[in-house]
């Protein structure tokens, strides 16, 4: 999972397998999900900038919003730095947000795994969907799965 988590903000690497879809001769490669992790720079150089997740599957890509802000300078492209100096509230802030991103690439990689082993068509609206969707509570939904 480590090398999964730090590899240029990628959740999953985009895999392909074979998907025989009518006829033999119209093969199409296939690839999971993608989620990165992007930041976007403030237009107001003083104010912090946005994370947020790009789900990208069969080249649809859908922009998942948290709330999650940072400044320039403590985002690298890939992770939440956390530099020396900074205050304590701060670094707090930094802190569980790092956790709240391992924890939701975390859910994201579960959603998109079920989704695999599910072997129906999905989209990237699908993966959103249920991502944003409450923690599974282990009750009849969870169960079809």
């Amino acid at each position: 999972i480590a090398t999964i988590l730090s590899f240029k903000c990628h959740l999953i690497h985009c895999l392909p397998f074979s998907l025989i879809e009518g006829i033999l001769s119209n093969k199409q490669l296939n690839c999971m999900a993608t989620v990165k992790i992007k930041f976007r720079v403030s237009s107001i150089e003083t104010k912090a900038g946005t994370l947020y997740y790009q789900v990208i599957h069969n080249r649809l890509v859908k922009q998942v919003h948290f709330g999650y802000k940072l400044y320039p300078s403590e985002w690298d492209c890939s992770r939440v730095i956390l530099s020396s100096g900074i205050e304590k509230g701060q670094e707090g802030y930094l802190l569980s947000m790092k956790t709240a991103l391992a924890n939701d690439l975390s859910r994201f990689k579960e959603v998109i795994v079920r989704l695999e082993r599910s072997d129906m068509a999905y989209t990237a609206d699908k993966v959103v969907e249920l991502f944003s969707s409450p923690a599974d509570c282990g009750g009849f939904v969870s169960f079809t799965w």
